[in-house]
């Protein structure tokens, strides 16, 4: 009955702080938004705050009004146990109310960009509305490839091998650098990290340590270190240096799933009861979400659009065999979005472990789920890489900062693109998605169009083969995933300060020592001073030689 309809009409309280209210909100089901249009509940017991229990919308009551009609609960004290039906003017065919209105500027992104540099390009998203405009934001790859379904099985590796030659049994596993990092023991007293190929072949394989005697039983990566949970602790095994080099002391005992949000540096620890403890890299708990679930994995997940979102390998002995579960990572509720598991060798299968990542398979997303028997005398063990039909954006392109939002009548926000250099003479493309609940344009694109040019060259030495001053050129690759090369040159012997600092200003290394007149090289693993990782985002890096110095600006990507 109202206009740019149908809607649904919800009913609920609204606890903010100590202030509660209830609330009847107007839900668009075409683009799966809430429009911003609501009416506040009246309380009519004068005891206590009304409880909202229902509504219905019908332009029958009266002839000349279109009404709202809300059941709202007493607080079931004896001086106050009344029900009451409020009817509420919902007539808003002449209304004033116009609702959110989006407006992006620019609507096209034309640049060039040089090889090795980066541009920064604000997005600027308002809303000429009257009523508050939400949004959020993600790329698109115009020249991926969108064939294939949720859950379809990309590849599946075999990894039960190893077992007949070692006795092992694994608990976890997680993907970085091009391979397969699986957790596992051979009772009693041997705890191992098990490096695999994408073929399933035993490439290297570590002894650890920690209080269980079933080693990690969960583990994720940030791809330099792999995180580990033991009992109270979270191990960072360094990639690099084949060793834990940090441990984060937690007040949670070993989880069924392990989670990181690198952004946020934030640890998400599922345990079978439901239950998600979110720490952060202190061992402080941040939040304690609560999931309907028997979670055996978790998975990070920041590249699906709407996102980021956690997902859930659980398992559902009523349904079969293994399932993922989309959640949402604040709330713990379900988004809707889920898949069977597929059952693979001879074994019915159980759910182990979950990771979520886009290196696996050329332009697709991937979830993969470690999958087991239970039959130990005849144990089976399989990698189950699953299609999330997402096609990741492309790594030349990233949106920095929060990439959802809220924007008030006359307001804006500023959605931050980062245009990469990556290539040389190069055109490549990409597609800025912004979805709203403005009802007439729910979904906005931005076209982006990009032309890599090939680095500038430089010309710093003299004839005879050192530079006039001392250089300090852009690090390569950039942006980077660790490790980055910065070469600089000395026109002769000096002492070298090297620092970087992230977008705050707080120094994150420092390096000083002396280097020979020439060209030289300083490679950096993305770690700060104590070894632990830094997060996504810009640095600076400066080089100072006596009384002068130069500093560059760099992109870390996780």
């Amino acid at each position: 009955l109202s206009p740019g309809g149908p809607y649904l009409w919800t009913s609920g309280r609204e606890e903010i702080g100590f202030e509660s209210r209830g609330v009847y909100r107007q839900f668009s089901p075409s683009i799966g938004a809430f429009t911003g249009v609501e009416i506040e509940m009246i309380n009519r017991s004068p005891y206590a705050l009304d409880i909202p229990v229902g509504c219905s919308f019908t332009g029958d009551l009266d002839d000349e009004t279109i009404t709202l009609i809300g059941l709202q609960a007493g607080s079931m004290e004896p001086l106050d146990s009344f029900d009451w039906i409020v009817v509420y003017d919902a007539d808003l065919v002449d209304s004033p109310i116009q609702g959110p209105e989006i407006t992006v500027s620019p609507t096209a992104i034309d640049v060039e960009v040089q090889q090795g540099d980066s541009l920064e390009i604000p997005v600027f998203i308002g809303n000429t509305g009257d009523i508050n405009l939400t949004w959020d934001a993600y790329v698109e790859n115009v020249d991926a490839n969108s064939e294939g379904e949720l859950g379809d099985v990309l590849s599946s590796v075999d990894i039960s091998a190893v077992h007949d030659s070692t006795g092992s049994l694994f608990n976890s596993a997680t993907f970085a650098r091009d391979h397969f990092w699986v957790s596992g023991y051979d009772f009693p007293d041997d705890k191992w990290l098990y490096k695999f190929d994408q073929s399933g072949a035993l490439v290297d394989s570590f002894r650890i340590g920690g209080i269980s005697n079933l080693g990690w039983r969960t583990i994720t990566t940030d791809g330099d270190n792999i995180y580990g949970s033991d009992t109270y602790s979270i191990a960072v095994w360094s990639i690099d240096s084949m060793q834990v080099v940090d441990n984060v002391i937690t007040n949670s005992i070993s989880p069924s799933g392990l989670a990181y949000d690198r952004d946020n540096q934030h640890f998400y620890l599922s345990g079978r009861i439901g239950t998600i403890e979110v720490f952060d890299r202190d061992g402080d708990e941040v939040r304690l979400v609560v999931t309907p679930y028997v979670i055996e994995g978790l998975a990070w997940d920041d590249l699906s659009p709407g996102g980021p979102f956690l997902w859930a390998f659980v398992d559902l002995e009523a349904e079969g065999c293994c399932k993922a579960v989309q959640l949402d990572p604040v709330s713990g509720v379900p988004t809707g979005v889920s898949f069977p598991g597929v059952e693979q060798g001879t074994q019915p299968n159980v759910p182990e472990a979950a990771t979520v990542t886009r290196d696996l398979i050329e332009d697709r997303l991937t979830l993969i789920g470690l999958q087991e028997s239970e039959d130990y005398q005849n144990y089976e063990a399989h990698l189950v890489a699953y299609d999330l039909d997402v096609a990741p954006p492309p790594a030349w392109i990233d949106l920095a900062g929060p990439t959802v939002g809220l924007v008030e009548p006359l307001g804006t926000d500023t959605l931050t693109v980062w245009i990469h250099g990556m290539m040389a003479d190069t055109t490549t493309a990409a597609i800025i998605r912004i979805s709203s609940n403005d009802l007439t344009q729910p979904l906005v694109t931005v076209p982006v169009n990009t032309d890599m040019l090939g680095a500038e060259p430089t010309n710093t030495e003299n004839p005879q083969g050192l530079p006039d001053l001392f250089t300090l050129e852009q690090n390569y690759p950039n942006p980077f995933r660790p490790p980055t090369r910065i070469r600089f040159a000395l026109p002769q012997a000096a002492e070298v300060r090297f620092e970087i600092y992230d977008i705050l200003g707080r120094r994150i290394t420092t390096m000083t020592d002396v280097f020979q007149a020439g060209s030289h090289e300083i490679l950096w693993n993305g770690s700060d001073d104590q070894n632990r990782p830094a997060a996504s985002g810009v640095y600076f890096y400066k080089l100072s030689v006596g009384d002068r110095s130069q500093t560059r600006r760099m992109l870390l990507l996780r």
